[in-house]
């Protein structure tokens, strides 16, 4: 790609050469000769000689890594390198081109500015921390917007998570339905429902909770806290998944 792109970069200058031929001003041949003369020495300097190649691949391969970390960085990058750069330098030079103190000094003032800012923003970049930060900045940028283009997915889930759950504990409240008892030394006993094959009776020296304190007694949370379905496709997976499970238990 190195080599088409300088190879563009100089066919694009032709056109304006050409055009330029068949115009009578002088000036205008001049521009078009500088632009063609220019670009031909930037691929003679950055590409002929070998070991010359290596920085604008790596800029080339930079850029390329932050455009993918960030979508909106080349519009960024373009922005400042041909929009406000440009008019920043095509700004100062008219200051210049005045020969008046006042406009020279403007000049003067704007060039330091320009040169402060760049210098202070390498700075910030390369012993600041600033790279880390760009980066942690994108990053963040990525992961919010990740959550908010996968927020109706993760609710779906969540949903089907919780009745699943509720499904689940509403059957072991059911199926664990015991009689609890408490022996006089202050053990537990525990004893199947009734209607149970095999019913353990208590012994004599133990007592039977008050009716309002029996687990089975209470309403079955597994009736009670059914939810009606939100839509068929939710409840089949939930029902899918409580399959799953189930299978892999037994």
């Amino acid at each position: 790609m190195f080599p088409l792109i300088l190879g563009a970069d100089i066919g694009t200058t032709i056109t304006a050469l050409l055009a330029s031929m068949v115009s009578s001003n002088v000036e205008a041949l001049q521009v078009a000769l500088c632009h063609v003369f220019f670009n031909i020495t930037g691929a003679s300097i950055w590409y002929i000689i070998p070991f010359m190649r290596k920085p604008p691949l790596l800029i080339a391969n930079y850029l390329g890594k932050m455009t993918r970390k960030w979508r909106q960085f080349p519009i960024l990058l373009i922005s400042i390198m041909f929009f406000l750069i440009p008019l920043l330098l095509l700004g100062i030079s008219a200051c210049f081109e005045k020969k008046k103190k006042g406009f020279t000094a403007l000049g003067v003032f704007l060039l330091l500015l320009m040169f402060g800012a760049f210098f202070y923003a390498w700075i910030w970049w390369r012993y600041k921390g600033g790279k880390q930060n760009f980066s942690a900045g994108v990053t963040r940028r990525k992961r919010r917007a990740a959550a908010i283009m996968g927020l109706a997915d993760d609710m779906d889930y969540i949903k089907v998570d919780l009745e699943y759950c509720k499904n689940e504990i509403g059957a072991l409240k059911d199926f664990a339905g015991l009689i609890v008892t408490e022996s006089k030394k202050h053990h537990l006993v525990v004893r199947p429902p009734v209607g149970s094959e095999h019913i353990i009776e208590p012994e004599e020296d133990r007592f039977e909770l008050p009716p309002e304190e029996r687990l089975d007694d209470q309403i079955s949370l597994h009736g009670s806290i059914q939810s009606s379905p939100w839509i068929n496709v939710l409840k089949d997976a939930g029902e899918s998944i409580k399959g799953s499970l189930n299978a892999m238990r037994l």
